[in-house]
């Protein structure tokens, strides 16, 4: 992997804003995260496992909301719908957060 460029360290930035939004309005599962490096995109994204219980989804973001992987890896999924949700959410963060991330 490459030096963080300050593009790198400014994308770093928004998705640690997005896991703020996630953390914030996902209330009902617990959430990790960890920054990946998309070598075909020389791009950050950010991979998060969401758990309930026993019930794991894994669902990669970037920093422009679009989300690059949804998987189950319970045989269970996280109710209510994780994915309906962090999809809200996504589309709340980019709609009303623009021009406010340096106030973060």
């Amino acid at each position: 992997m490459r030096a963080l460029t300050e593009e790198d360290k400014q994308t770093i930035h928004k998705l640690d804003i997005i896991q703020r939004h996630l953390e914030n309005e996902i209330c009902f599962a617990a959430l990790e995260g960890e920054d990946l490096y998309h070598e075909e995109k020389d791009i950050f994204i950010r991979g998060f496992i969401f758990s309930q219980g026993t019930r794991e989804e894994a669902v990669v973001i970037g920093d422009d909301g679009f989300i690059h992987f949804h998987c189950h890896l319970t045989e269970k999924s996280i109710r209510p719908n994780l994915i309906k949700s962090v999809c809200r959410c996504l589309l709340d963060y980019l709609l009303f957060s623009e021009g406010t991330e340096n106030n973060d």
